[in-house]
């Protein structure tokens, strides 16, 4: 029997089917919940799901289960605009540099969320810096969820890519501007002087968020 050469996109063929796996489990467990995160932004109950969000292990299954799907799916996101399209259809074959940007990206909520609960922590805010950092991470969530379809469309329709890479560019702004923008404005709300809220800001969301988009531009070539 022949063996068949491996083709660049069947680790992305794999990484894409296990994200579709996940959307049909949620969707077979609870469409409802699915299909209210499919239009959060746009939703008449926007806030309520923002609030009843919970991405904790044995408490909110789907919630959860869609949060590690959106990491998943952002990350090959960031991973395809490393790769502008210049005259050929790029290769997709340095698995790698998806692995190396998972980890870096995991790394990063994770910390810029750590040092946001320790300031909470200092000036007795945790919950509030929680509960701001739970709808950032419910609209990365819807983020996840619309980028799916536009990454597959641009790793098998090659003809499509130059245009459907700017529709991702694009998408992937917008999402992760919402995320930011709901979520400060949960920050805003905090009973504490505006000074304390700004420096926040600018320290734990912008300045984090310029060095990651940096890091990723020096990828690039």
């Amino acid at each position: 029997m022949q063996e068949l050469p491996l083709h660049h996109t069947d680790w992305l063929l794999a990484v894409l089917m296990l994200s579709f796996v996940v959307m049909i489990t949620v969707k077979l467990y609870n469409a409802g919940r699915l299909r209210d995160f499919a239009i959060l932004p746009f939703h008449s109950g926007r806030k309520e799901l923002e609030e009843s969000f919970n991405p904790v292990p044995g408490k909110g299954f789907v919630d959860l289960s869609l949060s590690l799907n959106s990491t998943l799916i952002i990350t090959i996101s960031c991973f395809l605009l490393l790769h502008p399209y210049e005259d050929v259809f790029p290769e997709f074959n340095d698995w790698t540099m998806f692995l190396m940007l998972l980890f870096a990206l995991l790394i990063f909520f994770l910390f810029k969320n750590f040092m946001g609960l320790l300031v909470g922590w200092v000036f007795h805010k945790s919950d509030e810096i929680a509960e701001a950092q739970n709808i950032n991470l419910a609209y990365r969530t819807w983020l996840g969820i619309i980028l799916l379809p536009i990454c597959t469309v641009a790793v098998f329709f090659q003809p499509a890519y130059p245009v459907v890479y700017f529709i991702l560019l694009f998408v992937l702004s917008v999402g992760y501007f919402l995320a930011f923008q709901f979520s400060a404005l949960r920050i805003w709300s905090m009973g504490v002087l505006p000074y304390y809220k700004l420096l926040y800001l600018c320290a734990l969301e912008i300045t984090p968020l310029i060095f990651l988009v940096g890091w990723l531009k020096s990828l690039v070539g």
